[in-house]
């Protein structure tokens, strides 16, 4: 659990991924804490390990791929990445983008991934990524990297107080 201890001090997890020489092999070579399903906690590591598969997939590195398919096509500028250790995106976090890009992302997902009359990413994507597949609490629940709430809204959640809510 990496709330477990301050994100600064050695012993949590991201900290210890962040020094490793390998961010996705570190997540890879740890312990299942549980069966998967069996229970929910916030895990950078999980996020950091889609990057790993995407890069795996395409055979490119996520920021090349994500301009191609994602920021040019809605119009996105100029976008930083940070990178991790073994040459990765940082996945879990470190994207840059201007309130007015955040906007963009946010409005290709309210037009259920539809810009300009072009189909950047499927509708039946954008439905399955905002249906809560782990309750979180009473009123929020987590898709894939979306926080979602009962109401039907749903947001991207940054460090230091970045909201995409839609």
């Amino acid at each position: 659990n990496e709330q477990d201890y301050p994100y600064g001090d050695p012993r949590n997890p991201v900290h210890q991924m962040s020094s490793s020489s390998d961010a996705v092999q570190f997540v890879l070579d740890q312990p299942m804490a549980r069966e998967p399903g069996e229970a929910w906690a916030y895990n950078s590591g999980a996020s950091i390990l889609l990057g790993g598969i995407l890069e795996e997939a395409t055979g490119r590195n996520v920021l090349n791929f994500a301009r191609e398919a994602l920021f040019a096509p809605i119009g996105m500028g100029l976008v930083r990445w940070d990178w991790m250790p073994g040459g990765h995106q940082a996945t879990h976090g470190g994207l840059y983008l201007t309130s007015r890009d955040m906007a963009r992302l946010g409005y290709l997902m309210l037009r259920n991934g539809t810009w300009d009359g072009q189909e950047i990413v499927s509708a039946d994507w954008v439905a399955r990524s905002t249906r809560t597949y782990y309750p979180v609490d009473g009123a929020h629940g987590y898709g894939y990297q979306w926080w979602l709430d009962k109401d039907g809204s749903y947001s991207a959640i940054g460090v230091g107080g970045q909201y995409i809510m839609i």
